[in-house]
């Protein structure tokens, strides 16, 4: 089965490849795996686990098992995307709506 990836995959992967370069300490495999994993997710249907990567993406099961015990500094990324597109005003924003709130754990304000 074929993932569907057009103009929107290719932009994204410009973008995302133009951000790996920038940051340091990753060598070319590992950004070529982190590229291609972000992709795959924005691809996939369904459950992410490591043998439906291994099914619509390009590296085995192994393979993503052992690059995902490794570290990868979202934050970093995410501000180099913040430097690279957005302005100078920016608002940072939590939504803690995941948590429960019914019961006695609710807290008071």
């Amino acid at each position: 089965m074929q993932l569907r990836t057009k103009k929107a995959s290719n932009k994204s992967q410009a973008l995302a490849g133009k951000l790996l370069n920038k940051m340091e300490g990753l060598s070319k495999p590992r950004k070529n795996f982190i590229l291609s994993t972000m992709i795959l997710f924005l691809s996939m249907r369904g459950r992410y686990n490591f043998k439906g990567m291994e099914r619509y993406g390009s590296y085995s099961e192994k393979s993503y098992r052992l690059h995902f015990e490794k570290g990868f500094d979202f934050f970093k990324f995410n501000a180099e995307l913040y430097k690279l597109k957005l302005s100078n005003n920016c608002i940072v924003a939590f939504d803690p709506s995941y948590l429960p709130k019914s019961g006695k754990h609710t807290p008071a304000d």
